[in-house]
């Protein structure tokens, strides 16, 4: 059955500046007939606005993927009549004309008329290393951007073509024409190329068991000896005490001492959010140009048209003509009321403060640095990580875990690591857990001072910390990291915990500060940064609220971004915040914001319930473990206990991970809408009414 992958109707840049292209570094070549090959032209970027028109692009063979050697074409849909552009950025980021060219000039296609590209006998395009994901962009405009002549000059001289944004009441370029703005349109799709061989990918995530693994990536854990009890917790408790007097050369805060109070959230006034700063952040429509104000975070897409504003009434826009006071007034309401009604902007919001959902409770279990596992033992706190594996029930039937051991049985190595990027305070890199699952960026040299790889951020060899604006994403909070211990949660080796995701690099981006977190410029910043360098699952222990009203503005920011890093291929994992609130009536924010490639999780305790402190109703999508969870939180194998719905999402985005490394080809929707189908019913209020089941998610089972 064919696969329709339907456009959108897109506002955003396609590519910086891209290097020559070379055989080396794309992976769509253009073929002649008789097999003479074209040297692409680099594309600048391609801005364009909103526009009546719908593209709908497809692969006729309906596959997502496109293998070594076989040749791609492309069937096209407008629902207008004009002229077609085909643009291709490969993985390595070069970005290449594929049609017209001069072996085949511009072709009108009538509106509804499926037209298939390349067409037989004219040329062709095949699939060559690099693999990876391939973005193409369709563009329909009324009259041809380039002609059969132009192209054949622009391939003789090899030179750089520009396809800027229409200037306000036309679209005339250089490269033929000039016609309405409004008549600009495009359509994104991607495509996935991969050596010969490659399986295809599945319409949607397949619910057959996955085939049995060549060999186990991880020793599998032993089962616990169970502790039956009808008060799991307590007996849970009563266990866990029962090692610390046992074990040698560790030290506890005292029995009767177990649990270590933490501030607990304080909301907002009013039920309300709170700025971070006096800025606004401002996402403007695209090819606006001089009529910005403020800097923008750049980046390209989406990331490139937010800017932040400093609303001070001599502020001027890009072209120095206008003033901030001039445009829209002198005060800051003025200010962020004009920026909403003008048609440039697409929304305007306050830089609104977020900070670390802090965990509810802490409890010290171990202060002495234990002596090192021996690698053929399981650690001295497996027994205990009762997210993983619930050794105390009520009964064989009433467990309460995420069958972690049933996920490793029917989980496949990885061939590469899947990154997954905590977005937090910042981590310990020292920390022996987690210091063999860090993420590098080989193509950084450390401490010159240049930017090698041009990706906007100087000597990032490991992370980046977005709240500082700095290459260090080490959290200054020596003895209490909720980063840290976010991240071991994901993965690690060695120490006395399991992390729970084979084959995964921990990416860190800092984006909340010590004491006031920061502001959302911070974590659309540290989106941006592991969207574009990498990541596959992000992981979000933060937010802000909860908000007695809705605020659109907000929310339209967010999704905005949230799309950008679909676009590239990014899952969101966000906890459901630590107030007790039901989504019905209130709103937490960023989890308040529901796309395809987003998922919200709130906060299971042993017994099966949600817990009493954790957020829940139809905007949460899910449950995981967050009660009486175990980590690192400093550069030792110290261990803590902490409960928070922070605790409960880096289990999910590490099962995330593991679907990723298991299925790459997958989609964020795909991995979102596999957690969700397999997970385990417990009647709970959250949408789906149930917790992860990282087996089931895997294709085994209890």
């Amino acid at each position: 059955m064919r696969t329709l992958v339907f456009a959108v109707l897109l506002a955003s840049s396609l590519a910086a500046l891209a290097p020559p292209a070379t055989a080396q570094s794309r992976s769509l070549l253009v073929e002649g007939p008789a097999g003479e090959s074209l040297d692409l032209v680099d594309l600048v970027r391609a801005d364009n606005p909103d526009a009546p028109f719908v593209v709908n692009v497809a692969l006729p063979n309906g596959a997502g993927i496109a293998r070594e050697g076989e040749t791609v074409q492309f069937e096209v849909r407008s629902a207008q009549s004009g002229y077609l552009t085909l643009v291709n950025r490969n993985p390595n980021g070069t970005v290449t004309l594929l049609y017209p060219n001069r072996f085949a000039a511009a072709q009108r296609i009538e509106a509804g008329q499926p037209v298939l590209f390349p067409a037989a006998g004219s040329f062709r395009i095949r699939v060559a290393p690099p693999f990876g994901q391939e973005m193409i962009k369709a563009i329909v405009t009324p009259e041809p951007l380039i002609s059969q002549e132009q192209a054949e000059q622009f391939w003789e001289a090899s030179p750089l073509v520009s396809l800027d944004g229409p200037p306000e009441g036309s679209a005339g370029t250089d490269l033929g024409g000039s016609f309405p703005a409004e008549a600009w349109a495009t359509g994104v799709f991607f495509l996935t190329t991969a050596p010969a061989g490659a399986a295809p990918p599945s319409e949607r995530p397949s619910t057959e068991p996955a085939p049995d693994p060549p060999t186990a990536v991880v020793p599998m854990p032993p089962l616990p000896e169970s502790h039956y009890s009808s008060n799991p917790g307590r007996s849970f408790r009563t266990a866990l005490k029962a090692l610390r007097r046992m074990t040698p050369g560790t030290r506890s805060l005292g029995d009767e001492e177990d649990e270590e109070s933490q501030p607990a959230w304080e909301p907002a006034p009013e039920g309300g959010l709170v700025p971070f700063d006096s800025t606004l952040l401002v996402l403007y429509r695209p090819a606006v140009g001089t009529r910005s104000f403020g800097t923008s975070l750049s980046g390209g897409g989406v990331f490139s048209r937010v800017r932040q504003v400093e609303p001070d009434p001599d502020t001027r826009d890009a072209s120095g003509l206008r003033s901030l006071s001039d445009t829209y007034g002198a005060s800051t309401e003025e200010v962020l009321d004009g920026l909403r009604d003008d048609p440039d902007v697409l929304t305007a919001v306050p830089n609104y403060q977020i900070r670390a959902f802090e965990p509810v409770r802490t409890s010290t279990l171990l202060l002495a640095e234990p002596p090192a596992s021996n690698p053929d033992e399981p650690p001295t706190f497996w027994p205990f990580q009762w997210g993983l594996h619930n050794a105390f029930w009520r009964s064989p039937e009433a467990r309460v875990d995420m069958d972690w051991r049933g996920a490793l049985e029917a989980y496949r190595p990885s061939q590469t690591p899947i990154v997954v990027a905590v977005l937090d305070t910042g981590i310990h890199p020292d920390n022996p857990h987690l210091a063999p699952v860090l993420w590098s960026n080989d193509r950084e040299v450390p401490n010159n001072g240049i930017d090698d790889d041009g990706n906007g951020f100087v000597d990032d060899t490991w992370g980046w910390d977005s709240a500082d604006n700095d290459n260090d994403p080490t959290d200054p909070n020596t003895t209490n990291s909720h980063g840290t211990f976010v991240a071991a949660q994901i993965a690690g080796r060695g120490g006395r915990l399991f992390g729970m995701a084979p084959d995964v690099e921990i990416m860190p981006v800092r984006v909340l500060g010590a004491a006031r977190g920061s502001g959302y410029d911070a974590l659309l910043n540290g989106i941006r940064y592991a969207a574009q360098n990498g990541a596959r699952v992000i992981n979000m222990s933060l937010g802000a609220g909860p908000s007695e009203e809705a605020i659109p503005s907000l929310e339209r920011l967010i999704g905005a971004v949230y799309e950008e890093a679909e676009q590239l291929g990014v899952l969101l994992v966000v906890s459901a915040g630590n107030e007790s609130s039901d989504s019905r009536t209130t709103y937490t924010y960023p989890a308040a914001v529901s796309r395809d490639n987003s998922l919200v999780v709130a906060a299971l305790n042993i017994q099966g319930q949600l817990s009493s402190f954790s957020n829940y109703g139809p905007a949460v999508d899910v449950a995981a473990p967050g009660q009486a969870i175990l980590g690192h939180q400093d550069a030792t194998l110290s261990v803590k206990s902490k409960d928070g719905t922070s605790m409960a999402a880096p289990y999910v985005a590490a099962l995330a991970a593991m679907l990723f490394a298991q299925h790459p080809d997958w989609t964020p929707a795909q991995v979102k809408a596999r957690i969700l189908e397999t997970a385990r019913p417990l009647d709970l209020d959250v949408a789906t009414g149930a917790v992860v089941d990282a087996a089931a998610a895997l294709g085994g089972g209890r």
